[in-house]
């Protein structure tokens, strides 16, 4: 797998959070997936002695919670008393069934209660819960759709961006924009204030514009800034590692 440890770790704080809320909506299609086979879970709690039943919603009240910070004191105690369960040994669940719900009690332990977690925990134990064959798919998925859309290529006569989202093609769409013979979008520019005018768009609506190799789209963004056919700042984007990249204002 390319992305590691430290590449997460170089993530911003808002990116390391999308990627823990999408990893944890993988190991909840997991857990989900499993009581839908199985079927109603009941156990026997031991203290008082009294049959108990799991919930399977819990984790998604929970983790729809965590989204927004805030849940009350009936999916906390509900998520209490399946975490005593398997500590005490009394509930029983595949492995990965418990690391789908641990990943989850954990994600809002940190976004609801403020625990002061590490941030990588939450990732691993939401791996841990997805099938053996698909974790390498899912993550490198997960990572990848968390990148902002951006302009990739701007020289010469042709504009190309790089896009996830459906509401982002759409608006690519409106400004003519085709899908490219090896990737992204592309657009065919007749004049540096056509492109300078795509560029503003393009900005507006929240593309950053990549660095890197030399007359690169914030190279091409400044010399049209330069010659006055296009105003204002925009959005650098950089990488440190594939999986990681770095966003400021220029």
């Amino acid at each position: 797998m390319k992305f590691d440890e430290n590449s997460f770790l170089l993530c911003s704080e808002e990116q390391k959070r999308e990627i823990h809320f999408k990893l944890c909506e993988a190991a909840l299609e997991v857990w989900l997936g499993y009581f839908l086979q199985s079927g109603p879970k009941e156990y026997f709690e031991s203290v008082a002695g009294t049959k108990q039943s799991v919930d399977p919603e819990v984790l998604s009240e929970a983790l729809a919670a965590a989204r927004t910070g805030k849940h009350d004191n009936s999916i906390r105690e509900r998520l209490g008393e399946i975490r005593v369960a398997l500590y005490d040994g009394d509930l029983k669940l595949p492995e990965k069934i418990e690391f789908a719900f641990i990943c989850i009690d954990k994600l809002t332990a940190k976004y609801v209660t403020g625990e002061n977690l590490d941030d990588w925990l939450i990732v691993e134990l939401a791996l841990s819960a997805l099938p053996d064959d698909d974790i390498s798919k899912i993550y490198e998925q997960v990572v990848s759709s968390c990148l902002p859309p951006y302009v990739f290529q701007a020289s010469g006569n042709q504009v190309v961006v790089k896009v996830i989202d459906e509401r982002t093609l759409v608006f690519l769409r409106t400004l003519g924009f085709v899908a490219a013979k090896e990737s992204g979008y592309e657009l065919a520019i007749k004049s540096e204030q056509e492109k300078a005018n795509i560029f503003s768009q393009l900005r507006d609506f929240g593309f950053c514009f990549a660095s890197g190799k030399e007359w690169n789209p914030c190279e091409v963004f400044e010399y049209l800034r330069d010659k006055k056919l296009v105003s204002g700042s925009f959005k650098e984007i950089s990488w440190k590692q594939p999986y990681s990249w770095k966003i400021r204002e220029r």
